[in-house]
This record gives C-alpha cells, sequence and structure tokens, in this order.
C-alpha cells in the first residue's frame, strides 16, 4: 500500500471514531435532557451524598495522617457531621437495618478511639492502627449495604509503613 492510502485509511478510521464518539456523547446528553425533562434526574438521597463527603474527606486527609499530621480538630468535626449518617435519609430506606445501625454506633465509636489517641499524642502506629480500624467498620458495613464503594474505602486504609510520627 502506498502512503497516501495508509494516510487516507487513517484519517478515514479517526474520522468513523470521532462520529460514534459523538453519537455516544450526543446520545447520552438527550437521555440527561430527557430525564431532566421527565422529573427523574438522579438525585443522591442524604445518606449517600453524607457517604461521598465523607469518603472525599478521609481521601483528602490519607496522606497527612500518613505522614503522622493529626488534627483533632479535623476528626472532631467530622465526628459531629459524621454522626449525622445515623438520621440521613437513605435510598431504599427499608433497607436499612441493624447491621447499619450497628456499624454506624461502632464507626463513631472508632472515630473517638481515633480522636483520643491523637489527643493523647500517642505513637503513629496506634493512631494509624486505630484508623485503620475506623475504615474496615465501613468496609463491614459496605459487605452487607451497597457493596458497590467497597475497593474505594480499601484504598482509604493507611499503609503499614505510613510515617512513624512521634514514635
Amino acid at each position: 500500500m502506498s502512503p497516501r492510502t495508509i494516510a487516507s485509511l487513517a484519517a478515514l478510521g479517526l474520522f468513523g471514531l470521532l462520529a460514534a464518539c459523538s453519537n455516544k456523547a450526543d446520545q447520552a446528553k438527550e437521555q440527561a435532557i430527557s430525564a431532566t425533562e421527565a422529573g427523574t434526574m438522579y438525585q443522591a438521597s442524604e445518606l449517600a451524598a453524607l457517604m461521598r463527603a465523607m469518603a472525599s474527606g478521609h481521601e483528602a486527609n490519607k496522606a497527612k495522617f500518613a505522614a503522622g499530621e493529626w488534627d483533632a480538630d479535623v476528626l472532631r468535626n467530622w465526628r459531629e457531621v459524621h454522626a449525622n449518617m445515623q438520621s440521613a435519609q437513605a435510598t431504599k430506606p427499608n433497607e436499612i437495618g441493624e447491621v447499619f445501625r450497628e456499624k454506624s454506633s461502632e464507626y463513631l465509636e472508632r472515630m473517638d478511639a481515633v480522636i483520643g489517641l491523637v489527643e493523647a499524642n500517642a505513637p503513629q502506629s496506634e493512631k494509624r492502627d486505630a484508623y485503620n480500624a475506623l475504615i474496615e467498620t465501613c468496609v463491614a458495613c459496605h459487605q452487607q449495604h451497597c457493596q458497590g464503594p467497597i475497593p474505594r474505602i480499601q484504598k482509604m486504609k493507611l499503609p503499614a509503613d505510613a510515617a512513624t510520627g512521634n514514635e
């Protein structure tokens, strides 16, 4: 094949790819407009929005915690906000049961433990282990309710080789 033929085929392939992507984007846009017009646009439940915010906070502070930079004020603020999960409206309220109530209470107790260790200036390994136990509570609950976020939650754990802090 001549270089001109190859170039022509490549251009044709690129055009086809762009057209296909454009069609998919147009279809997605049309579906979103249709859903909005029909009043069916997805809106996260109060609990889902809170949990997404919780996850974002954990992800944003993971590097600081791993480096031994703990802030009791931030954690106390989280504790206050995160306590709302026990009364927030769920996407499927009928599926919220005893496991959720137990795990949400356990989460708050473990948050209190982390705060206590930070306030006591405990060794980094103790704070790390308590924090990872807190995150594991989330995983345990999500194994029963809404398994989708488990891989994201697992990534929030602090590595075993996190900075030694004040040890």
